[in-house]
């Protein structure tokens, strides 16, 4: 995934200009029910940003996912996406660029076509929130993470410094400053795997800094994943050729936004990651391949994962709830 000092909400609204924006307001050209369109506000920043882009994905925006298209702001504000495919997954990326080392990020989705609704208003806050949520199918799913980037609202650079805690079940939980896991960047993160909590309908965060007058709250809200996914290869417990490439095969699954394959490998009496898909497979796919190198030494136990992902990025809250319902099936080279 990509990612305060807080002052008041800037009245922006879709009528405003954006700065970075570039040319006349975007319309849909063609059938406006094949067109994704809407708006964006850049609020809580009295930084200018410099570039403001919209980009389009037909599935989750997740590490390696490439988008379709991308698309620069209208001075208005708005952006569009027209002759699109018939689609129940897409997810819009709004990027703005304040000249600092990070770039801030929101994304809204899914978003289907045809469109039924009016244009998606997005509004781009300096805090950028995701709440990841897994379990096997059929069993209830747990909370293993949570993660804010905060940018400081004067000039756009991540911010460090701050207090951020997660409301779970009614207590606080600090997520503090450090490296975030699977990610050359830092920022507020704890994780919950050794002990996962269950997943709620929404999450709260809370931010604050020195000197502001009250710490600022986050909501965020949940959809969780209610089809029971299925592995087709390999199957569990199999002996596979080593050194030579695994196929991965699973039943199509509509409902799922993508799918995401992992290969772990015992350390230690452990396992650990050795392998992952470059990028995730959209919601139509249902193969994927682990390239041999990765399926030795002959002998050692080795676990594939399917992750059948279905996130929730409604344009109300202020960042996404990722639910994942993960398949295993270990497996042995020889």
């Amino acid at each position: 995934m990509k990612p305060l000092v807080w002052v008041p909400l800037l009245l922006a609204t879709a009528e405003a200009c954006v700065a970075g924006g570039a040319g006349p307001k975007t319309a849909c050209s063609g059938d406006t029910t094949t067109c994704l369109e809407g708006s964006v506000a850049v609020q809580g920043f009295t930084a200018t940003p410099t570039q403001v882009e919209a980009s389009l994905f037909r599935e989750f925006p997740s590490t390696g996912a490439v988008a379709l298209a991308t698309v620069p702001i209208a001075e208005d504000g708005t952006w569009a996406f027209s002759g699109l495919d018939a689609w129940e997954h897409y997810y819009v990326e709004v990027q703005a660029g304040f000249g600092q080392s990070q770039d801030i990020a929101g994304f809204v989705g899914p978003l289907t076509v045809p469109v039924s609704g009016g244009p998606v208003a997005i509004q781009l806050k300096p805090a950028q929130l995701t709440v990841l949520e897994q379990a096997a199918p059929g069993a209830p799913l747990q909370i293993q993470s949570a993660l804010a980037y905060l940018f400081d609202s004067s000039t756009g650079a991540p911010l460090q410094g701050a207090t951020v805690s997660i409301l779970m079940g009614g207590t606080a939980v600090s997520m503090p400053w450090t490296s975030v896991p699977g990610s050359a960047s830092d920022g507020y993160y704890v994780g919950f795997e050794v002990s996962p909590l269950p997943a709620q309908a929404t999450y709260t965060i809370t931010s604050s800094v020195a000197g502001a007058s009250a710490p600022t709250t986050w909501q965020l809200v949940a959809n969780p994943p209610t089809f029971t996914p299925t592995l087709l290869a390999p199957a569990a417990n199999a002996t596979v050729p080593a050194d030579q490439p695994l196929t991965v095969s699973w039943t199509a699954q509509p409902m799922a936004d993508e799918e995401q394959v992992q290969l772990y490998a015992q350390v230690s009496g452990a396992w650990s990651p050795v392998y992952e898909l470059p990028a995730p497979v959209d919601e139509d796919g249902t193969t994927a391949t682990i390239p041999g190198s990765y399926l030795a030494p002959a002998g050692q136990p080795l676990l594939v994962n399917v992750a059948f992902v279905q996130a929730s990025c409604p344009a109300s809250a202020d960042g996404c709830v990722v639910g994942e319902l993960i398949v295993p099936a270990q497996i042995t080279p020889q």
